[in-house]
C-alpha cells in the first residue's frame, strides 16, 4: 500500500518476518507490520523501525551567547589576517621604494608627498609630475 503526501513524500507498507525473534521476550507479534517514509532507511535491526538516531536527532537552537563567541572568534581570525596582509602589503610597497630609488626621501617627506597626491588625487599628481 502506497499513499503519496505530496511529490516528496511517500509511505510505504512492509510487513517483516520477525518468526526468529521470541514472542514472549519482545512482547512483538510474529508478524509486525511497519510504515517507513521515503527518506529513512529499512534497518535489519528490530525496534528501530528504520530510523536513524543520528540523522534525526533535533539540534538544538543556538544561543546569542554562542553566536557572540563565534563571532568574536571570526574577528579574532579576520584581525590577524588583516595584519598579516598589511605586512605582506608593506613589504611589496618597500620593494617598490628601492626599485624606483626612493630610499633617499626622508620618511617625513615621503608621507607628506603621499599624502599631498592623496589629496589631489593619483591621476591628477601624476599629470602635474610628468613632463609636458
Amino acid at each position: 500500500m502506497t499513499r503519496p503526501q505530496s511529490p516528496h513524500h511517500t509511505w510505504t507498507f512492509c510487513e517483516r518476518d520477525l518468526s526468529n525473534v521470541s514472542v514472549k521476550s519482545t512482547g512483538i507479534a510474529a508478524k509486525t507490520v511497519f510504515l517507513h517514509g521515503p527518506m529513512l532507511a529499512l534497518s535489519r535491526v528490530e525496534g528501530t523501525n528504520g530510523q536513524r538516531k543520528d540523522n534525526l536527532m533535533a539540534r538544538s537552537k543556538p544561543s546569542a551567547r554562542n553566536a557572540l563567541k563565534k563571532l568574536r572568534e571570526q574577528r579574532e581570525e579576520l584581525d590577524a589576517q588583516e595584519a598579516r596582509l598589511r605586512d605582506e602589503a608593506a613589504a611589496e610597497l618597500g620593494k617598490v621604494l628601492l626599485e624606483c630609488g626612493a630610499e633617499t626621501i626622508e620618511p617625513a617627506q615621503l608621507k607628506q608627498l603621499i599624502r599631498a597626491s592623496l589629496t589631489i588625487g593619483i591621476d591628477d599628481a601624476l599629470k602635474r609630475l610628468s613632463p609636458a
